[in-house]
């Protein structure tokens, strides 16, 4: 009974310690959390992060993050130029109705001359 309770007292205190950058530690933390790279990680090369990775054991969880944030980023472009295009078009379809007025004056003036 004595051994139990000495073994339950060392695992309360025991303590893990590491000398690594808190900062990159806690964008590692973040991924293991939701399986994304947070938008803190941007202040890190990819180098600094894949070697805390590793020093974790951690690097495929990085590498999955790291393929899925690519693939998000393409999708953004996409959403971007789609958003422009659509933008574009507003613009041009506003034009159309500024001119229409214009046009209509115009046709209604030459039916008077003729």
């Amino acid at each position: 009974m004595f051994i139990n309770a000495q073994k339950e007292r060392e695992r309360e205190t025991l303590t893990w310690f590491s000398d690594l950058d808190p900062q990159i530690f806690s964008v590692l933390l973040s991924l293991l959390r939701s399986n994304r790279l947070p938008s803190t990680s941007r202040r890190f090369s990819m180098q600094e992060l894949a070697d805390e990775a590793i020093y974790y054991g951690i690097e495929s969880h990085l590498r999955s993050a790291s393929d899925e944030g690519e693939d998000s980023s393409a999708a953004l472009k996409r959403k971007k130029k789609a958003f422009t295009r659509e933008r574009e078009r507003e613009r041009e379809r506003e034009r159309e109705r500024e001119r229409e007025p214009k046009l209509k004056k115009k046709a209604a003036a030459a039916r008077v001359f003729t």
